[in-house]
């Protein structure tokens, strides 16, 4: 009787840890906020300079509420990556104004260290 239960409970808790079945590469929200934030800054940056005359002062970006909604694991040259998708809420401070916040959607990939 105990040959069999343990079969069972162990595939019951691999379908838990799983998400019934659908395993989601973990990646540090940490990691996946400081992707964003670099992404959407270096945007803003080459906005700003494209559109302004004055290019010694850029606009400061601060990123707030990101969520994933699906993580992907991709090869991008021969290295093992992560293709995220979600959404983050951003504000906008220019030197005269300040743009309230807005919610949006991202895509970003990373590359963890050591998963190649």
């Amino acid at each position: 009787m105990i040959k069999l239960i343990k079969p069972l409970l162990l595939g019951v808790l691999l379908l838990c840890l799983t998400g019934c079945g659908r395993l989601q590469p973990a990646i540090p929200h940490h990691i996946v906020t400081a992707a964003v934030e670099r992404q959407a800054q270096q945007e803003q940056v080459d906005l700003w300079r494209q559109l302004s005359a004055d290019t010694a002062t850029v606009p400061q970006l601060s990123v707030s509420r990101v969520r994933v909604s699906q993580v992907r694991r991709v090869k991008v040259v021969d290295d093992l990556a992560y293709e995220v998708t979600g959404t983050y809420r951003y504000k906008l401070r220019y030197p005269h104004a300040a743009i309230a916040p807005h919610s949006v959607t991202c895509t970003v990939f990373a590359e963890l260290a050591g998963s190649h």
